[in-house]
């Protein structure tokens, strides 16, 4: 009964899914044909990889997390039934997944950003020296 409203959900949701890549690949297209491309198109429509890869840093951590957690959970000798000690696991592992991506992206930005006062420090000219 369910699958008779999914298949066709399913069904139609691709379609316009892949109708929607279609048009969106066009306009960018044409914009790009056309020569008229400011700062704010580029922004929106061209991809960049260093935009995606601290999301895909931080679900490849709690999806790591969250598997450990169901191994450790079904290693573990509980007597009990082991659904609550698998999803407090998987709570533990996610979060820890989610302080470890923290720490890699906030010390990421901070090399960047001495990277980049670096730079610029070394494009401006010298200071005169005040006080005399």
């Amino acid at each position: 009964m369910l699958t008779d409203v999914l298949i066709p959900l399913v069904v139609f949701g691709g379609l316009w899914f892949i109708l929607k890549l279609f048009l969106d690949h066009s306009t960018r297209r044409k914009l790009i044909d056309s020569g008229n491309i400011d700062e704010n198109i580029k922004y929106l429509y061209f991809n960049r990889p260093e935009q995606y890869a601290p999301s895909s840093l931080k679900w490849g951590l709690v999806l790591v997390g969250l598997g450990l957690a169901v191994v450790i959970g079904q290693i573990l000798p509980y007597p009990w039934d082991k659904g609550e000690i698998i999803f407090s696991l998987m709570l533990l592992f996610s979060g820890i997944g989610l302080l470890v991506n923290y720490a890699i992206v906030s010390k990421k930005q901070k090399e960047a950003q001495a990277k980049n006062t670096l730079e610029q420090s070394k494009n401006q000219p010298p200071q005169p020296p005040i006080g005399n």
